[in-house]
């Protein structure tokens, strides 16, 4: 997930699902309400349905930046890497990404977080300090 979260103009269910060919509309709805999405769809009767308009012009940055972990969701990756997932939110925007970011780790995948928040760091299993070309592991 990228500092800004892309989004085409096309539908909810469209983004969610960019690139995906085999998945169904159950899974979009999980996908959806584990991302914290669900007052998303109240905006409009067209559900999943609903047009998010040029590079998401329609949705708030934090609705963008949930779009993004449904779409992770809904992929089931092996490996994740999220840069700043929490940037430019307020808290309780930012209090419901780190929640999903909590599920999002298992131990099926590899979840990397690059962030300069104390908050997202202590999510971390592992914490690395990048600092002037020098890699100290914390822990």
């Amino acid at each position: 997930m990228l500092q800004r979260s892309i989004i085409i103009d096309g539908t909810l269910e469209q983004n969610i699902s960019l690139g995906i060919e085999k998945y169904n509309e159950q899974d979009i709805y999980l996908a959806i309400n584990r991302a914290g999405l669900s007052s998303l769809l109240k905006k409009s009767s067209d559900g999943i349905h609903i047009m998010l308009g040029v590079k998401g012009i329609k949705v708030l940055e934090g609705e963008a930046q949930r779009i993004s972990l449904a779409r992770i969701i809904l992929r089931k990756p092996r490996i994740i890497i999220l840069d700043e997932p929490t940037s430019a939110l307020d808290w309780q925007t930012e209090e419901i990404i780190l929640n999903v970011v909590k599920e999002l780790k298992t131990k099926n995948n590899a979840l990397v977080i690059l962030t300069h928040k104390q908050r997202t760091l202590n999510i971390a299993d592992h914490v690395m300090l990048l600092e002037k070309g020098t890699i100290q592991l914390l822990d």
